[in-house]
C-alpha cells in the first residue's frame, strides 16, 4: 500500500478501488475546505458537494471513508458547521474538525479552534527566550486560559436523539 500513497495525496477520484487494487483493510480520507466562500449559505452549498461526492466516493471505493480535516472559514457560523456534522453522522462517516485549539498573539475568535484566545498573549521566540520564559508562554496555551468559540462545541456534538 506505501507504493500507492502518492496517488491517494491526488485525490479520492484517482485513488483505485482498494479491492482491485488487491488492498485489504483500507479507509480513504479526505479533506474539506471552502476557502473561497462568500456567504454562510456558500458553505453549506460547499458541505452538500462535500457529502454528494463523498457518497460517489464511497460507491466507488467500496470502503469506509474518513473526513480527516475540515473547517468552514471564511464566513462559516456554527450553525452552517452543525448542518455539514448532520450530514456526516446521517451518513455514517467519521471525521476530525480542524483544530482543536488556536492561539494567535492578538487574541482571535476564529472558528479554526474550538477554543481560542480571548486576550492578547505574548508569542513564543525559541531562538531568543530564555528557558523560563518559553515555559511561562507555554502556559499561556493551556485550555485553562482559553475559551471555547461560542456555539461551536454544540455544533460538534452528536445529534441527541429522544428514546
Amino acid at each position: 500500500l506505501t507504493d500507492a500513497l502518492p496517488i491517494c495525496y491526488t485525490g479520492l477520484d484517482h485513488m483505485p478501488a482498494p479491492a482491485v487494487a488487491g488492498w485489504k483493510n483500507v479507509m480513504a480520507s479526505r479533506h474539506h475546505y471552502q476557502f473561497k466562500a462568500a456567504s454562510e449559505e456558500d458553505q453549506v452549498k460547499a458541505g452538500r458537494s462535500a457529502i454528494k461526492s463523498m457518497q460517489r466516493d464511497q460507491q466507488r471505493l467500496r470502503c469506509p471513508l474518513y473526513l480527516g480535516e475540515f473547517n468552514q472559514l471564511p464566513h462559516g457560523t456554527p450553525g452552517s458547521l452543525a448542518k455539514l456534522v448532520k450530514d456526516l453522522d446521517a451518513h455514517g462517516w467519521s471525521w476530525a474538525f480542524w483544530t482543536y485549539k488556536f492561539v494567535r498573539t492578538g487574541g482571535n475568535r476564529s472558528m479554526w479552534g474550538i477554543y481560542h484566545n480571548p486576550a492578547t498573549i505574548t508569542g513564543i521566540d525559541p531562538y531568543r527566550d530564555s528557558e523560563e520564559r518559553l515555559l511561562a508562554n507555554c502556559r499561556m496555551l493551556r485550555e485553562a486560559r482559553l475559551e471555547p468559540f461560542p456555539g461551536l462545541i454544540e455544533a460538534l456534538s452528536p445529534v441527541k436523539t429522544a428514546k
